[in-house]
C-alpha cells in the first residue's frame, strides 16, 4: 500500500532518495490543481531535466520513448485513462507497465524519479499501482511561487 504524502515540494523531495531504484509517486487530483507544475518544480529543485508523456501520446503513435541522455525525471500523464479505453487499452497498459519495469529495474539508470499523473486514482489499473510507492492528492489549485 503506498503511502500518502500532502502535496508539498519538500515532502516530495524527502522521499526521493531511495537507494537503488527511482521512487514512483502518483499525483492525483482534478485538471488545474498544479499536477504537472509539481513535476516541473521538483525536477527544477533536483537540477535535472524533466520527461513527460501522456497516455494520449501513447494513442497517437508517438513510437519509441527516447530518454534524456542526462539524469532526469520522467512522468506518465493521464494514467488512470488506459482504464477508461476500451480499445488498445490492454497493448498500451503493458507497454506502460514494462517501461516502468525497466526504468524501477534499472534498465534506465538516469532516472532518478517516476511520477504517474492522474484525475481519478480509483481507476488507474492495479498493475500500475503496485509501482506506487508514494499517493500525493492535490485539491486546489497550488500557487506555484509559494511553494519551497
Amino acid at each position: 500500500m503506498p503511502e500518502e504524502l500532502p502535496a508539498s515540494l519538500d515532502q516530495i523531495l524527502k522521499k526521493t532518495v531511495r537507494g537503488d531504484r527511482p521512487p514512483t509517486f502518483l499525483f492525483v487530483g482534478p485538471m488545474g490543481t498544479g499536477k504537472t507544475s509539481m513535476v516541473k518544480e521538483v525536477a527544477a529543485s533536483l537540477q535535472l531535466a524533466s520527461h513527460s508523456l501522456s497516455v494520449s501520446d501513447l494513442l497517437r503513435g508517438s513510437g519509441p520513448i527516447l530518454f534524456p541522455s542526462r539524469d532526469f525525471v520522467f512522468c506518465y500523464d493521464e494514467v488512470d485513462a488506459l482504464s477508461l479505453l476500451k480499445c488498445a487499452r490492454e497493448n498500451l497498459l503493458d507497454g506502460l507497465v514494462h517501461s516502468l519495469n525497466s526504468m524501477r529495474g534499472g534498465d534506465v539508470p538516469n532516472v532518478k524519479i517516476i511520477i504517474l499523473s492522474a484525475t481519478h486514482a480509483d481507476v488507474v489499473s492495479p498493475s500500475i499501482m503496485v509501482h506506487v510507492d508514494f499517493v500525493v492528492p492535490f485539491s486546489v489549485p497550488i500557487p506555484i511561487s509559494n511553494m519551497g
